[in-house]
């Protein structure tokens, strides 16, 4: 995953192309193991199925018997902020200048200084179309970030979940071909995923992400 993000930051002028290069060698060996590793896994998992042996899992960093399951990093100040009806909101954005800010990126780089990383009731999308097809809406690599009932929509390649942790809870996704994708650890708890109408040809895919690995 760094050097997938080593790659995007390749493509601005002012990054060190010698950089990715070495880190590449270096890492060579250990993503080696990684996914040698990854793969020993796998087949035992198939083995152990193929001897009826019950494998009993859970999702590392979830807490068991709660009747609605939070990440363990979501703290109890954001899991009361969830069960409020009418959260007071610390920035809001508008148009008509009756927030805090006109702009989206605006809010989103006070949020960042903060050191926030909970959003919530927003609505995000593009103006591409479907006839554009790849057009990115939300972009997010920020880690144990939360979404809290918002509204993605647009269409092709739309949610990228970059990276890292993320959690997703009450929220609206609407596009057409993956709209949801990225090399994220995501949950999408209570949320609407719904599919758009594609192009005359296409068809539609939800997910869609490029892991060698399992």
């Amino acid at each position: 995953m760094l050097i997938h993000t080593l790659e995007e930051l390749n493509t601005t002028e002012h990054f060190n192309t010698i950089l990715i290069k070495e880190l590449r060698v270096a890492m060579q060996h250990s993503s080696e193991y990684a996914s040698n590793s990854l793969a020993i896994v796998a087949k035992i998992l198939v083995l152990l199925t193929d001897f009826n042996i019950l494998i009993r899992r859970r999702l590392l960093g979830f807490r068991k018997a709660a009747s609605s399951e939070f990440p363990a990093w979501i703290s109890p100040t954001e899991r009361r902020l969830f069960q409020e009806s009418k959260p007071t909101p610390n920035v809001t954005v508008a148009k008509d200048d009756s927030g805090h800010f006109k702009a989206f990126n605006d809010a989103m780089k006070l949020i960042y200084n903060c050191g926030r990383k909970e959003i919530h009731c927003i609505a995000l999308g593009n103006t591409a179309g479907a006839a554009k097809h790849q057009a990115v809406a939300m972009h997010s690599q920020s880690d144990r970030s939360v979404f809290y009932r918002c509204a993605f929509n647009a269409y092709q390649d739309m949610l990228y979940a970059h990276s890292n942790s993320q959690f997703y809870k009450e929220c609206d996704i609407l596009g057409t071909m993956d709209f949801i994708f990225g090399n994220a650890v995501v949950v999408f708890q209570s949320c609407n995923i719904l599919p758009r109408q594609p192009l005359r040809n296409q068809f539609n895919t939800i997910t869609a992400q490029g892991k060698e690995n399992p």
